[in-house]
């Protein structure tokens, strides 16, 4: 009679054990899911508000330059580096257009726009395979 009650009992805590097993493995992949998705959604969101925001006023504000730097600072987190770098160049120009805010050449907005346009096409692809 005690044989079998510590049989069961021996039983019963294997089974929370494995449990307990199959539960960390879970929260660790979510947890690397988090670590490496969160930043890329991040930073296409960020990169996609600028360009609605270029968009609407058909000029390059210091507002939308604000957000691809932050969009930019979470891409270094989780993009490769032509990525990156191409983000860098984008940065450049639109920095530069945003001091001439009120004389903006309408071509030059618009090269700008095609260019965040392939970069943000390129890094939903990079988030999409990953």
């Amino acid at each position: 009679m005690i044989d079998s009650a510590v049989l069961y009992i021996s039983i019963g805590s294997l089974l929370v054990a494995i449990g307990s097993f199959v539960v960390s493995i879970a929260a660790r992949q979510e947890a690397r899911h988090h670590t490496v998705f969160t930043p890329r959604t991040q930073a296409l969101d960020h990169l996609r508000i600028a360009i609605n925001d270029i968009k609407r006023v058909r000029r390059v504000t210091p507002s939308a330059v604000l957000i691809m730097r932050d969009a930019k600072s979470r891409a270094d987190l989780a993009f490769d580096e032509k990525v990156r770098s191409d983000l860098d160049r984008v940065i450049q120009i639109a920095d530069r257009l945003q001091f001439r805010l009120l004389s903006q050449n309408e071509s030059d907005v618009e090269a700008l726009l095609r260019d965040l346009d392939q970069i943000t096409r390129r890094m939903s692809e990079t988030a999409a395979f990953r």
